[in-house]
């Protein structure tokens, strides 16, 4: 008996004070009413004040319906780190992007992953991201492969225009093309927060690159853009190279295969 209780007080203390990440797993119906257990039984036990837990990083096995889980962990307003990568399955990302936008108002989750979940209703996403402006502790937000397209990449930039906490923002891979590259470039005028922006292979063309490098003229937030993938071509790239000349934050900048020539190259050597 000693031992049993010995066991599950270890355990206890493990799951309160070790990152989880369970993505990709089968873990079946047991093992994920157990996870759900757990959680919900700590956050009853727990009596440390919110600034002392540790944080969560709880990713779903992909072929288990984790709304029933993300509310027991949220819930409990961990600061958790939550990893929701390639885990909504097709009959559940209405479902699920309304119950995250209503999780998100309350809870103080900092870092949240949902890329490779293909959020093709766009007027869902949308929804989704206008409880960004709720929720003042999401610091990072990876929405990376998720084929949002421009209409998505236009209300990403319609959320970032009026948030003021995200700090990096992940949209790897969308094909948010020319027309959402701009509006992303009008929003990064605006946007004092963002430090890490990542745009790479979104198709946004010469016509996006230029944008992009205007917005840098007065962007003084950004230290770090991936804008590689995008066939900014030669006209991108020289923009990039004269916004370089007044921009005095960015750090960090990746322009590779963006077929810049030996034109671009130049100029921004």
């Amino acid at each position: 008996m000693w031992k049993a209780a010995q066991t599950t007080q270890a355990k206890d203390s493990l799951f309160e004070t070790l990152p989880l990440d369970v993505w990709g797993n089968v873990i079946e119906q047991g093992g994920f009413d157990a996870l759900q257990a757990r959680s919900l039984a700590l956050v009853s036990q727990t009596a440390k004040p919110v600034a002392e837990r540790v944080p969560i990083r709880i990713g779903c096995s992909k072929r288990q319906d984790f709304r029933a889980l993300l509310n027991s962990i949220l819930s409990s307003s961990h600061r958790p780190m939550l990893n929701l990568q390639k885990c909504i399955q097709l009959e559940d990302r209405t479902r699920s992007l309304r119950l995250l936008a209503l999780i998100l108002r309350d809870s103080a989750i900092q870092t949240l992953c949902l890329a490779a979940n293909w959020f093709i209703n766009i007027a869902e996403f949308a929804t989704f991201l206008k409880s960004l402006d709720a929720n003042a502790s999401l610091t990072s937000l990876d929405i990376s492969y998720n084929v949002i397209g421009a209409k998505g990449g236009m209300a990403l930039a319609d959320a970032l225009c009026t948030n003021a906490s995200l700090t990096s923002l992940d949209i790897n891979d969308n094909g948010i093309g020319a027309e959402g590259g701009m509006a992303l470039a009008d929003a990064l005028c605006t946007n004092a927060s963002l430090t890490s922006l990542n745009i790479s292979s979104n198709e946004i063309g010469a016509e996006g690159g230029i944008a992009i490098a205007k917005a840098l003229r007065s962007n003084a937030s950004l230290t770090s853009l991936d804008i590689s993938s995008n066939e900014i071509g030669a006209e991108g790239g020289m923009a990039l190279a004269e916004a370089l000349c007044v921009n005095a934050s960015l750090t960090s900048l990746n322009t590779s295969t963006n077929e810049i020539g030996a034109e671009g190259g130049i100029a921004l050597a």
